[in-house]
């Protein structure tokens, strides 16, 4: 039961990350990261949605904490964004 949450919990991870690096929420952004599942932190912080990886979001907003952390926690600064807005 606890593996099914966690997973259920490590596809959830990936809009709040999204809205956390849009929205310059560290304390969210943080408490996620230390929740997830072993090896996931990097996985989710190089997720693109709408082509736009959270560091790209953060980058975009202005939101230098949350774009050290997500370099922490292994965010690529090689990526390409797809998209042309970010939303």
């Amino acid at each position: 039961i606890e593996t099914k949450w966690k997973a259920e919990f490590d596809r959830e991870a990936i809009p709040i990350l999204r809205v956390a690096a849009r929205d310059g929420l560290l304390r969210v952004a943080n408490h996620l990261f230390r929740i997830l599942a072993k090896g996931k932190a990097e996985e989710i912080a190089n997720t693109e949605i709408n082509g736009w990886t959270p560091l790209f979001r953060s980058v975009y907003q202005g939101h230098l904490s949350i774009v050290k952390l997500l370099l922490e926690k292994g965010a690529k600064v090689s990526t390409q964004t797809t998209g042309s807005e970010c939303d």
